[in-house]
């Protein structure tokens, strides 16, 4: 935010330099005229008028942004969501691997058998009918059926290639909204009529700053309090914007993030203390994964669960076959903590 607002100064400030009046009136050429006018006192009122649009744009930006709540570490997620549901009531994303993740979380459920093959590729059965499958959480299901496993019997083996991996990118897009929706059936998040008109009046500043500056009867100066208001204000474009947590949301967001403070800190005694007894459940691993903080447990813990290693593993060629086919995923990895 504070980029941001370095940058929408400088760039304001440029803009207006030319347009504040001085000792002398400013004497323009004929097209500069065009655009700015002849009357300092307009062009002043314009540039006002750009400073205060663009006051009230950044502090509409930052008043609707969400304040991070306390996060204490836990040491389970919350209320028994999957992998993916939790690192989604983290940040808001379902990182890059939501669909692995959300594999050996079934298949440490039970639901889903994971077998090596030839040159180490793993290869993913469904081995539940559609009551067993139902025990799992909806996201979790929903990004295994994503990744073919629709029945069961349905096997899956992720191959290096960029045909694998725009299709990873793409259901993994498709999980992200799966996600998003769940959380606001769920209570967790909801639209806010305030992130509403926020977008909306970005929108139509972008239009007008548009239509004045490329100018159906010529580019005019009145287009830059409408630029102003779209450049401070840039932050009300951000993805998932329009949706804010519900005070159950902020609770499960505080658990989400103390529970992967816990995944991602093997440093600390205490934590990893209580993890060798219970954290390193083989199921944990796969919030790990979700998370993106399974390897950090690959030199001290490895000889503690056998499934860590599928899980690397796992990890591993997923991310592989992304820089094979060199396509993004369908959504970021969540920041460190």
């Amino acid at each position: 935010m504070r980029m941001w607002l370095v940058l929408a100064v400088a760039t304001i400030g440029g803009m207006l330099w030319p347009l504040l009046p001085t000792e002398q009136s400013i004497s323009l050429s004929s097209s500069m005229e065009d655009v700015a006018g002849t009357s300092d006192s307009v062009r002043l009122a314009v540039g006002i008028a750009a400073i205060v649009l663009a006051a009230l744009s950044f502090g509409l930006a930052w008043f609707t942004k969400e304040r991070r709540t306390g996060t204490p570490t836990t040491f389970v997620p919350p209320n028994g969501y999957g992998p993916v549901q939790t690192v989604f009531c983290a940040w808001e994303t379902v990182g890059q691997h939501a669909i692995p993740a959300s594999l050996l979380h079934l298949s440490n459920l039970g639901l889903v058998k994971i077998d090596t093959v030839e040159r180490g590729t793993l290869r993913f059965t469904r081995i539940a009918d559609d009551t067993q499958w139902k025990a799992a959480d909806r996201i979790s299901r929903f990004a295994a059926e994503q990744a073919g496993l629709t029945a069961r019997g349905a096997t899956m083996e992720p191959t290096l290639g960029i045909r694998t991996t725009k299709e990873f990118a793409r259901a993994n897009s498709r999980v992200l909204e799966a996600a998003r929706s769940w959380s606001v059936q769920a209570g967790l998040s909801a639209i806010s009529p305030l992130h509403v008109v926020g977008r909306t009046l970005w929108f139509a500043s972008l239009a007008a700053a548009a239509v004045l500056f490329t100018g159906i009867a010529g580019p005019t100066m009145y287009g830059l309090p409408f630029a102003a208001f779209a450049l401070a204000g840039f932050g009300m474009t951000a993805v998932g914007y329009l949706h804010v947590r519900t005070p159950a949301g902020r609770q499960a967001w505080a658990q989400s993030e103390g529970f992967s403070r816990l995944l991602s800190t093997p440093s600390n005694e205490k934590r990893i203390a209580y993890s060798v007894d219970r954290v390193m459940q083989p199921n944990f691993l796969a919030y790990a994964m979700a998370f993106n903080v399974a390897t950090r447990w690959q030199e001290s813990y490895l000889e503690l669960s056998p499934i860590l290693q599928t899980a690397i593993d796992l990890e591993r060629q997923v991310d592989l076959g992304r820089q094979v086919g060199g396509e993004p995923s369908g959504a970021d990895d969540p920041p460190p903590t």
